[in-house]
């Protein structure tokens, strides 16, 4: 068992401090930090804060409430994920039966069941875009199965970008190639530099101005996708229990999807698009 001693053992083995460094930047003596190191006796709130500035980390992170705040987060249902894409798809008009049917045994039950064991936090759809700049048609995988002429028959010819968010990270499929090959790529934050939902346009643009999701990972590679509001919505908190420090969108917070995009591509050296 991890215990708030052997945390805060570890923290200052990470900082490369002995216990009488470490006590001597406190203004404490070194059996207070031994003590403490043992489990024989707590820090006080008053001192707990001045460990977190001195380690740089939470106080939600040392009490182990950081695990608790993730076990909280509410796993979807793959009844509420049909229900939900379908209306995007749909363009907000209710689904029927067989709609909602083959979404939930075709799409959301073996995708959840690949994920397994991490749970599904988010998810999201964005309806195909026509052909063009910006189109997530796909060029590459031809249809050929029967499910899948059933899935565009359903869904007017539908290939929509299929989001979800897990603990580890953001995976992402299409209909056509998860109905023809099952393919399902994962992002998990480990690799991503900035992970943040933003307006496409900058505030003064109110009509529109739909949200966006831009992930850039720490390779250079990113992209943007335009995400509907009650998306957005739902997947903010999400991140900031996923993400309690803001290591992946802090940076960025604040700023249009245009402006991040140039941001990103000048710190990464990237050319001019």
């Amino acid at each position: 068992m991890v215990t708030i001693g052997s945390r805060l053992k570890l923290l200052r083995q990470q900082k490369g401090w002995s216990q009488t460094e470490t006590a001597e930047k406190l203004r404490i003596s070194r059996q207070s930090v031994s003590k403490w190191e043992l489990d024989k006796s707590l820090p006080d709130i008053g001192m707990l804060k001045e460990l977190a500035l001195l380690y740089d980390f939470s106080l939600d992170e040392l009490l182990q409430l950081q695990e608790e705040k993730i076990m909280l987060l509410k796993a979807l249902e793959t009844e509420t994920m049909a229900a939900d894409s379908s209306r995007l798809i749909c363009r907000n008009k209710e689904p029927n039966t067989e709609q909602l049917a083959f979404l939930t045994t075709a799409m959301f039950e073996p995708i959840a069941a690949r994920i397994l064991p991490e749970r599904i936090l988010w998810q999201t759809v964005l309806p195909q875009i026509p052909a063009g700049m910006g189109s997530n048609l796909s060029a590459v995988t031809v249809v050929s199965k029967e499910r899948t002429r059933r899935y565009q028959t359903l869904f007017g010819g539908d290939n929509g970008i299929y989001l979800f968010v897990t603990e580890s990270g953001l995976w992402r499929t299409t209909a056509v190639e998860w109905l023809e090959t099952e393919k399902l790529e994962q992002l998990p934050f480990s690799e991503l530099a900035v992970l943040v939902t933003a307006p496409f346009f900058e505030a003064r643009v109110s009509r529109g101005n739909r949200p966006g999701l831009f992930y850039g990972k720490k390779d250079g590679g990113y992209d943007m996708l335009a995400i509907g509001k009650p998306a957005s919505a739902a997947l903010q908190p999400i991140l900031e229990v996923l993400d309690q420090k803001w290591q992946i969108y802090r940076e960025y917070q604040g700023y249009s999807i245009g402006e991040i995009v140039k941001r990103w591509r000048k710190q990464k050296r990237l050319p001019e698009e």
